[in-house]
C-alpha cells in the first residue's frame, strides 16, 4: 500500500497562494504530470477535502492553533484512505459539517458543500497506482510550517500575481476569512482594497520567509505572469518537480499556463489605494508599479 511507502508518503507537492493568483494553472500541470491531487475537486482544481477540513477561520484563531495539526492529520488519512470509518470518526466529520453550516462559510452552498464533502470522504478509496501526489488549495500558504512538520520532505509551490491585480480584483475571500491571523481590522466594502494590499504584503512576506527557512530548495516561488510567458520559468518548475518529459508531452503541458486577459488590469483602473504603499509593495516583490 502507498501509505507504507515512506518516501512518497512524506513528499507531497503542495500549491498555494492568494485567491486569484493563478494556482489553478500549476495544479493543472501537476494533474497532467499524473500527480494524484485528490478525488473531490472544483473547476479550479482546489482539493475540497482540504477546504472542508482547514478553511475554518472560526476554529483556527492563530497560526499555532492545535486545530491545524489535527485537521492536517485527518486530511492525510483521507488522501491515503486509512481514515477510520468508526462512529466516532463519522461524528467528527458531521461536527465539521455543522460548523460550516452554522458559520455559513460557503454562502452559496451553505448546506450542500459540507454534506457533499462528508459523503465524498466516506466513499473515497485510494488507488495505489499513483506514484506521485500532492494537492492545490490556495489557503495552504497559511499552514506551511505545520505542513512541513507533518511532511518533512514536502515540496511547496507559492504562486504570486501582481499585487495590484489582486487589489483591483474581486477575490477577497482570504482577507475576510483570515484577517485576524495577520492582526488586520475586519474588512468591509469601504476598506477591503486597502486591506487587501496590506494582506498581500503580510501573507506573502510570511510565506516566503517560512518557506525559505524550513524548506530551502524544496520551496519555489512562481510568478504566474512569468510562468505564462517564459519557457525558462516553466523549465525550472518541471525541474523542481523532478519530472522528465518527452518532447511531445513537454510541448502539450507547456501550453497549460496561458496569458489571461485580466493580467495587468490594474493599469486600466484609476488607483484609489495609497500610491506610496502600492509602490512599496510592488517594489518589495519585484513588480512594476506602472
Amino acid at each position: 500500500m502507498w501509505r507504507n511507502d515512506v518516501d512518497s508518503a512524506s513528499r507531497p507537492v503542495v500549491v498555494g497562494g492568494l485567491g486569484g493568483s493563478g494556482t489553478r494553472a500549476v495544479a493543472a500541470i501537476l494533474n497532467e504530470l499524473d500527480f494524484y491531487i485528490g478525488s473531490y475537486l472544483n473547476p479550479q482544481l482546489d482539493n475540497l477535502w482540504f477546504t472542508f477540513l482547514l478553511r475554518r477561520p472560526a476554529s483556527i484563531r492563530s497560526f499555532d492553533s492545535p486545530e491545524i495539526e489535527r485537521a492536517l492529520k485527518l486530511f492525510d488519512s483521507v488522501m491515503k484512505s486509512y481514515w477510520g470509518k468508526s462512529f466516532k470518526a463519522r461524528t467528527q466529520l458531521y461536527e465539521l459539517a455543522a460548523e460550516f453550516m452554522m458559520r455559513n462559510y460557503v454562502k452559496r452552498s451553505r448546506y450542500r458543500f459540507p454534506l457533499n464533502a462528508v459523503a465524498s470522504i466516506t466513499h473515497h478509496h485510494y488507488h495505489s497506482s499513483h506514484a506521485r501526489w500532492g494537492w492545490k488549495e490556495p489557503n495552504t500558504h497559511l499552514f506551511i510550517n505545520t505542513l512541513h512538520k507533518q511532511y518533512p520532505n514536502l515540496k511547496y509551490i507559492l504562486v504570486m500575481r501582481h499585487p495590484l491585480d489582486l487589489v483591483y480584483g474581486h477575490n477577497f475571500n482570504q482577507l475576510y476569512n483570515w484577517h485576524h491571523l495577520f492582526k488586520l481590522p475586519k474588512p468591509n466594502k469601504r476598506n477591503e482594497r486597502a486591506l487587501m494590499l496590506e494582506f498581500y504584503d503580510r501573507a506573502y512576506s510570511r510565506s516566503i520567509r517560512i518557506g525559505n527557512e524550513l524548506l530551502g530548495s524544496n520551496f519555489m516561488v512562481v510568478k504566474i505572469e512569468e510562468l505564462c510567458s517564459s519557457e525558462k520559468i516553466f523549465d525550472r518548475l518541471i525541474e523542481f518537480l523532478e519530472v522528465k518529459l518527452e518532447e511531445t508531452r513537454y510541448a502539450s503541458i507547456k501550453k497549460i499556463p496561458a496569458w489571461q486577459p485580466g493580467f495587468g488590469r490594474y493599469r486600466e483602473i484609476k488607483n484609489t489605494v495609497d500610491p506610496e504603499k502600492s509602490t512599496l509593495v510592488c517594489n518589495k516583490f519585484n513588480y512594476s508599479y506602472v
